[in-house]
């Protein structure tokens, strides 16, 4: 998101699941690369809950030098349906 504006917004209507453990956050990081202090303590903390943070092609993602969007959450399937909302939406812009 970058400087506390949003250029993009995901909304999804009816039941998101958070009640089962499937929230997922969406960032839409920058171009620039990231530093360790950005993102280490945040994937720390979901991959040590046995969840993930990957990109939008569902690869991990690493603490430094990551660019562009990311997808963290625990349940699997739900972070996948999301990343893949994001793809098709970016596709449209």
């Amino acid at each position: 998101l970058g400087h506390g504006k949003a250029t993009r917004r995901i909304t999804v209507v009816g039941d998101a699941g958070s009640r089962q453990g499937k929230l997922v956050y969406v960032n839409l990081w920058s171009r620039r690369a990231a530093q360790a202090y950005d993102l280490a303590a945040g994937i720390m903390l979901v991959r040590g809950a046995g969840g993930d943070v990957t990109d939008l092609a569902r690869t991990p993602i690493e603490t430094t030098d990551h660019r562009g969007p990311f997808v963290a959450g625990i349940d699997e399937e739900a972070r996948c349906k999301v990343a893949a909302l994001v793809l098709v939406r970016n596709s449209v812009d």
